[in-house]
C-alpha cells in the first residue's frame, strides 16, 4: 500500500490527497524526476493540525452527510465502527466511536478515547441453568487505546462521522 497523505488547504477550502512535504506540503502528479529536479504537477500548502495518514480503511460517511460513495479513513477521522454478536444466544449490536491514531509505539493504528454502546432488543439473562453469563463489555482503561487491527472490518462495519478538524463538536461529550 502506498503511503498517501490529505490536508486542508485554506487556500482552495477543500481537502487534498497526496504526498506529505515538509509537515504542511501535499504534492501530487510527478511530471519529471531526475538527478537536478523534480517537477511536481500540482503542490499545495495544508494547515499543519489537519494533515492525517491514510490507514488502509476504507468507511462510508454518515447520514448527515450526502454521499453514499465509499472513503478512505485517515488518522483524525471521527469513526463508529458497528458490529453484531450474540452472546448467550441473544442478539446485541455494538458500537464503538473514537477517533483515528497511530498508537503509542508509532506502528499500529487505535482508536483513541473510544466510547463503547450497545442495543440489546431483549434482555440478556445474567445466569442460564446455573451458568453465569458475561457479556465481556470493555473495562474504561481498554477503551483510551483500542487496537484496529484486533477486528476484521470492512467498509461496511465503518461510519466516518466527520474529523477533528471540521468537526471538533463531535468530540464535546468527552
Amino acid at each position: 500500500m502506498k503511503t498517501k497523505f490529505r490536508g486542508f488547504s485554506k487556500r482552495l477550502n477543500k481537502w487534498v490527497y497526496g504526498d506529505l512535504v515538509d509537515g504542511d506540503v501535499i504534492v501530487n502528479g510527478i511530471v519529471e524526476l531526475n538527478n537536478d529536479e523534480i517537477v511536481i504537477e500540482r503542490w499545495e500548502q495544508v494547515v499543519p493540525e489537519s494533515v492525517g495518514q491514510y490507514t488502509g480503511l476504507k468507511g462510508y460517511m454518515g447520514d448527515k452527510y450526502d454521499d453514499h460513495q465509499e472513503k478512505s479513513v485517515y488518522k483524525g477521522d471521527i469513526i463508529d465502527i458497528f458490529w453484531e454478536d450474540f452472546p448467550a444466544g441473544h442478539y446485541r449490536e455494538n458500537h464503538l466511536v473514537g477517533v483515528v491514531d497511530i498508537d503509542n509505539t508509532g506502528t499500529s493504528w487505535v482508536l483513541k478515547n473510544a466510547k463503547y454502546e450497545s442495543d440489546v432488543p431483549k434482555q440478556i439473562p445474567s445466569e442460564i441453568h446455573g451458568w453465569s453469563i458475561s457479556l465481556e463489555d470493555f473495562e474504561e482503561d481498554e477503551l483510551e487505546e483500542v487496537f484496529l487491527h484486533n477486528f476484521n472490518l470492512t467498509s461496511d462495519d465503518i461510519t466516518i462521522l466527520g474529523n477533528i478538524y471540521q468537526n471538533k463538536d463531535l468530540l464535546e461529550g468527552e
